[in-house]
């Protein structure tokens, strides 16, 4: 089984290129009533580095048609390396769930050829009659053993601290339930809310951080091979100056955690800029490593961009005219280069 984390603003940008080591798959909230605040980011920082699987919290009193509609919109072209999947956990207030929840996934499956993941959990499918086992509901809700099953069956036991850091270093195995009717199988479990948000490598645990996070397994077999990603695009590169008192540097951008600091007038180059964020390649003069992000303000009120920086390797050639005794001018040339990042 592979252990995985299911993920919505509220957790932050997480770095993801950390939290691979030991979370190799993760579902990331898309949508409810509109986009997920953080989805965007979220999900380009995760491509490449986990299996990614999109997910929509399904409200029943808004039109399901509409819902998926513009679920899918926000996804676009990119559609995860799992499938994309609806979360059914609250009825408000009505009592043909699951005849709505059909109404999305089939514009879901018209639009993407992706039939959606389920996520429920046993309450709400008895609720809405598909747990109790009989002959005319088990052909009812047929439809439903068409699509991999993603069970929430936290218990008493894996809802705690202890009990799931014991699964987490290997010293407890959590007991994979039964699958609830009308479903044969469970292919994701989301075993326990009470995830140490210190266990996941990359997830902020600053001031004022969530303290549970939620953790998932993977049944074996479910979870294909991560696909080779293009390596970002490299645009112009580009100077700058801090135009702003402070200003913080990050692994990431908007949430990644902050490694260091800039001054008003640091000069910083960088290779590409993404919303808004220069991923800067030169800080006061020195050469960067690893990720390091600074965000040039809405208005570029942080960062004032400069005249560009020439190529990398090539050398800048000053011609200062100097006038001699005889008064002609005779040329001096110096050579500054500067050298590959």
């Amino acid at each position: 089984m592979k252990l995985g984390i299911d993920v919505y603003h509220i957790d932050r940008l997480i770095d993801w290129s950390l939290a691979k080591t030991r979370f190799p798959f993760a579902f990331i909230k898309a949508s409810e009533y509109q986009i997920d605040p953080l989805f965007n980011e979220q999900w380009v920082a995760a491509k490449g580095h986990v299996l990614r699987g999109a997910y929509h919290f399904f409200r029943p009193l808004v039109n399901a048609q509409n819902a998926a509609n513009m679920f899918c919109d926000i996804l676009g072209d990119d559609l995860g390396e799992i499938e994309p999947a609806i979360d059914l956990e609250v009825f408000d207030g009505v009592t043909d769930l699951l005849e709505r929840a059909k109404i999305f996934v089939d514009t879901v499956y018209a639009r993407t050829g992706k039939k959606c993941i389920i996520y429920t959990n046993s309450d709400v499918l008895f609720s809405a009659g598909a747990g109790k086992k009989t002959i005319w509901l088990f052909w009812k809700y047929g439809w439903l053993r068409e699509h991999r099953l993603w069970l929430a069956a936290p218990t008493n036991e894996s809802n705690t601290f202890e009990y799931a850091i014991k699964v987490f270093n290997g010293e407890a195995v959590f007991n994979w339930p039964s699958p609830p009717p009308p479903f044969d199988k469970i292919h994701f479990l989301q075993w326990t809310w009470y995830g140490v948000p210190e266990l996941v490598p990359g997830y902020y645990v600053g001031e004022y951080h969530k303290l549970q996070v939620d953790w998932n397994f993977a049944a074996d077999g479910e979870l294909g091979e991560l696909p080779p990603v293009d390596p970002p695009p490299q645009g112009e590169p580009m100077k700058g100056t801090v135009i702003t008192a402070s200003l913080k540097v990050r692994t990431a951008p908007v949430d990644g955690a902050v490694i260091g600091g800039l001054s008003l007038n640091d000069l910083v180059e960088a290779d590409r800029k993404e919303n808004g964020w220069w991923h800067l390649t030169m800080i006061r003069g020195v050469a960067t490593v690893g990720e390091n992000w600074s965000y040039e303000g809405a208005t570029q009120g942080y960062i004032r961009t400069d005249s560009d920086v020439p190529p990398t390797g090539l050398p800048i050639i000053h011609i200062h005219q100097l006038y001699s005794a005889d008064g002609y001018p005779d040329k001096i040339i110096d050579e500054e280069w500067i050298p590959n990042a």
